[in-house]
């Protein structure tokens, strides 16, 4: 670990022993905030993402063959390769977690009762621990240790039911959208404990759930179902409710969206940019003519000179982009596109982290490392065993040593 505190982590410490996404995403974001971050892996069972190329219909094959979804997900992390079956192996990475700040997981806990790699163990051996899981339901009730994965979450939690417009009665999963944001909320509890414990010595236990997530990303739904017991109806885009807040098509194809409110406001304006009445778009008249209307006036021309238009008369419109669209975008290459060389010299491009600090850079630290590359440099330097010791246990099959 570095001294200086040129970076909004540093000298934090933090020991990974999960899969897929959900968690490994989160240490990946405190990676990028400066944090070390040590990841765990059994030698006999690697990280699944590692070789997963394909979710769905996404390809995620980088010109090298290898796994985006993986060289992502691993960056900022030293990888060691321990035998989790072992004693020797489990007694290694407590004694790793013993001497880092952070425990962060998403196994479910059978597995970490099998190796000792359970809170109530690892916050004994070391009371200033945060210990963080990841997991699908939450801490408490019957599905409190089951399988959880994005996909299933999504259906259980009601958000396919928001997703898409109100022609159909489900939309389709939006892939790794809860891992993303679970991630996100895991990371900030980590450094909210962190910061607690500075202040009072104490560590604690954490929880982050891709259902808990859920349904704070949907939190007017469960506003409304809580409170009304109603539910949310979809945007429709016939019946929107407000037809200035909507999405129309333009003579090319493409597609605009807006968001007028109150309406009222932007009447005299929009309305100006249309070459249109007033009273024609007005709030008062019914919503299905008015997003007739609308829908007619931009089919007038294409897309490009409608924002052309926009930007004259300061009304509220952006594209509908594809995401190879996005990415071209100027704003966004100026802002949140981030390039990182893989240990195979391959260029791999991602989304930048989304908040700009003026004093303290966030961006990946460095490439994903082969399985084990930091086995042996890591416990000689952190458990403080000597070469010897660590022949003996590569021979006896405990760890495997890679290339550190």
């Amino acid at each position: 670990m570095t001294n200086d505190f040129n970076d909004l982590l540093s000298n934090v410490r933090i020991v990974e022993w999960d899969q897929f996404y959900a968690a490994p995403g989160a240490s990946a974001l405190l990676g990028d905030m400066g944090a070390e971050v040590i990841s765990i892996e059994r030698f006999d069972r690697p990280s699944p993402t590692r070789t997963m190329r394909h979710i769905g219909r996404g390809d995620f094959t980088l010109s090298d063959g290898s796994s985006g979804l993986f060289e992502t997900v691993s960056r900022n992390k030293s990888s060691v390769a321990l035998n989790m079956h072992d004693v020797a192996g489990q007694e290694l990475a407590r004694e790793m977690v013993r001497n880092s700040d952070v425990f962060l997981t998403n196994f479910r806990e059978p597995s970490l009762v099998r190796a000792g790699m359970n809170s109530k163990l690892l916050t004994a051996e070391h009371p200033g621990l945060i210990y963080s899981k990841v997991s699908g339901f939450g801490p408490e009730g019957p599905r409190s240790d089951q399988s959880g994965f994005d996909f299933i979450v999504q259906g259980y939690s009601g958000m396919m039911h928001r997703f898409g417009d109100d022609s159909r009665e489900l939309g389709a999963p939006v892939d790794l959208m809860l891992d993303q944001t679970a991630s996100i909320f895991t990371a900030l509890s980590i450094i909210a404990a962190l910061y607690h414990r500075e202040r009072t010595g104490h560590g604690q236990v954490l929880d982050t759930s891709l259902l808990g997530t859920a349904l704070n990303i949907y939190f007017n739904d469960a506003l409304m179902a809580l409170n009304q017991g109603k539910k949310l109806d979809r945007h429709s885009q016939e019946k929107p409710g407000n037809p200035l807040r909507n999405y129309y098509e333009c003579s090319d194809g493409k597609w605009l969206i807006c968001a007028h409110n109150p309406p009222g406001r932007y009447v005299a304006d929009l309305s100006r940019m249309l070459d249109m009445e007033p009273a024609e778009i007005s709030p008062d008249q019914p919503q299905e003519l008015v997003v007739q209307r609308l829908s007619d006036a931009f089919r007038r021309r294409p897309r490009s000179e409608w924002l052309e238009e926009a930007q004259r008369y300061d009304v509220v419109f952006a594209p509908v982009n594809t995401f190879p669209e996005v990415v071209a975008e100027e704003q966004v290459v100026e802002n949140y596109i981030e390039s990182l060389t893989t240990e195979s010299g391959v260029d791999l491009r991602m989304a930048a982290f989304a908040t700009s600090f003026s004093k303290t850079p966030v961006y990946p630290r460095a490439a994903a490392k082969t399985l084990g590359f930091d086995t042996r440099s890591t416990l000689r330097s952190i458990c403080d065993v000597s070469d010897d010791e660590l022949d003996k246990l590569e021979r006896n099959g405990v760890i495997s040593g890679g290339g550190g």
